[in-house]
């Protein structure tokens, strides 16, 4: 039943229970068309395994929100790509209590949860009503992939952790020829950062 919930059972709820309406029709995409929303990351993201994307405006009291709703195959998935635009030295960047891990910057909020990414585009006190009400009708646990369990725990800095499995998503502070890992033949790769004590 879980495994079965998509994002337009979660959407509906969120219209049938909350004073949240849509103010626009919704705009769909999938691994062949997703590059039109993301870019570049397209490879990344359907490597991870997509789903499908639903992007739609919302109005509340608060004002308007844009919803970009993510459904991944799972959530090591889900959590793979919300690791790609989190990024904590980033300006401006500040965690939030949302979903399973979420973060702001400026307008923009996102989530992971499930196998769900959650992005909202707006003022962050009407995205974050708009957030919780989200999370609230997504169901399913939420888990890391395996790899990202090999990280050494002492010294990690919260939140530094990456999941990578496609050679786009390696950066180059790491210093790393990606096409000696095999990114192409499946592997994983998890990265962090380390505080260095002394």
């Amino acid at each position: 039943g879980l495994q079965g919930q998509s994002r337009e059972s979660i959407l509906k709820t969120v219209q049938e229970t909350s004073n949240w309406t849509p103010a626009d029709k919704p705009v769909l995409y999938n691994e062949k068309n997703v590059e039109a929303l993301v870019g570049r990351r397209a490879r990344a993201i359907n490597r991870f395994g997509l789903s499908g994307v639903t992007v739609q405006t919302w109005s509340g009291s608060q004002g308007n929100v844009r919803l970009t709703l993510y459904e991944m195959l799972d959530a090591s998935a889900a959590y793979g790509f919300f690791t790609i635009d989190r990024n904590i030295n980033q300006a401006g960047f500040s965690a939030i209590p949302m979903g399973t891990e979420g973060f702001r910057i400026g307008d923009r909020a996102e989530f992971w949860q499930s196998k769900y990414v959650v992005k909202l585009e707006g003022n962050p006190i009407a995205a974050d009503d708009l957030a919780r009400l989200v999370s609230e009708n997504i169901f399913g646990q939420s888990r890391k992939p395996p790899v990202s369990m090999h990280l050494p725990p002492a010294n990690l800095i919260q939140g530094s952790d990456r999941y990578i499995v496609d050679a786009s998503g390696i950066g180059r502070e790491l210093n790393l020829d990606a096409q000696t890992l095999g990114s192409d033949d499946s592997v994983e790769v998890a990265t962090a950062d380390y505080r260095v004590d002394g």
